[in-house]
């Protein structure tokens, strides 16, 4: 019984770590290591709840890299993937725990900053710019660095989720517009 007992705790184990795996596959950018369009959208409702809620603060900042495009041409897609990598292990370290990177389409990503005035979201999102530019990538040894910037649109919640996404959304493209690596924020 006891023997049992110890193989069927095994297998638990076992079970409850694929599931980990499961769940980390189904919400996680493979490239990246970013939360996936799932995560986000499940996160970023949550978030809303709350903030409504609580009457919190909830900041989103929409982000594409300039010109990646360029980068996959020029340089090859794997030179595009270790710049796409390297912008995501970057930002990880410029946010807090409680916020989340996701990556929302090929180059394009979103934060949502919880509990996260505009100043504050601002500043966020100027040293995101400003490290960004100043990041240096070598796809390989022999490789010389390649050197990216971002555009960023900065919103608060306004209403529901569709809403902020749409003035995050525009503001980055006005960012692109008025001639890139820039934070437009009104």
């Amino acid at each position: 019984l006891r023997l049992e007992k110890l193989r069927a705790d095994q297998a638990l184990v076992k079970l409850e770590d694929a599931n980990q795996r499961l769940l980390a596959m189904a919400t996680t950018d493979a490239l990246t290591g970013a939360a996936n369009r799932r995560q986000y959208g499940d996160r970023m409702g949550a978030e809303v709840a709350r903030a409504q809620r609580k009457g919190f603060p909830l900041a989103l900042l929409a982000l594409d890299v300039d010109h990646f495009k360029r980068v996959n041409d020029t340089h090859g897609h794997p030179a595009g993937d270790a710049v796409l990598k390297a912008f995501v292990g970057l930002i990880q370290t410029l946010v807090r725990p409680s916020d989340l990177v996701a990556r929302t389409g090929g180059e394009e990503f979103k934060i949502l900053l919880p509990d996260t005035g505009l100043e504050e979201a601002v500043a966020i999102a100027e040293r995101v710019r400003e490290r960004v530019a100043a990041m240096e990538v070598r796809p390989d040894i022999d490789a010389a660095p390649l050197r990216v910037t971002v555009s960023i649109g900065c919103a608060l919640l306004v209403g529901d989720m569709a809403s902020t996404e749409a003035v995050a959304d525009e503001r980055l493209y006005r960012a692109k517009a008025q001639g890139r690596n820039r934070v437009v924020w009104r």
